[in-house]
């Protein structure tokens, strides 16, 4: 069992994290990203950020990736499950596709590893048929005002 303390250090940590985020201050989100970082986005290979990314660089590419395609507007924590250095975030993701300015919900389980304090491990699991159905119909409609 994880000691208490290294329990409650990760959970206060995964909050602060999720703050930075929400705020925008990606500058703070990287910090906290150890150099070796393995960010796992799993789902269909359609999404352009699903994948493996390695590194700050990747996961800097993963977010420029997510960039291109829609805005986050929001993230709802509902409850953070911590054990030593392991902490699991459930939660409600709010993105708006660039395409169209649609605005849609996915809920979201997101599995973070940390070791002194920095993320080493990253996996995010959602659903991925309703967002590959939604970059559908994003690109449809983006296809759509391109048409003379």
């Amino acid at each position: 069992m994880a000691s208490r303390d290294l329990t409650e250090a990760t959970r206060a940590r995964v909050h602060a994290l999720y703050a930075d985020y929400v705020r925008g201050d990606m500058a703070a989100v990287m910090g906290c990203m150890a150099e070796g970082i393995a960010w796992h986005s799993l789902g269909n290979h359609d999404a352009p950020w699903s994948g493996r990314w390695l590194g700050k660089q990747g996961v800097a590419d993963y977010f420029a990736a997510v960039g291109r395609v829609c805005a986050v507007t929001g993230w709802e924590i509902e409850r953070v499950i911590a054990d030593g250095e392991w902490a699991t975030v459930l939660g409600t993701l709010r993105v708006r596709f660039h395409a169209d300015g649609s605005e849609t919900t996915y809920a979201k389980v997101d599995i973070l590893h940390l070791a002194d304090g920095m993320l080493v491990e990253f996996r995010e699991f959602y659903d991925t048929a309703t967002m590959l159905r939604d970059l559908g119909r994003v690109n449809t409609a983006s296809s759509d005002r391109a048409t003379p």
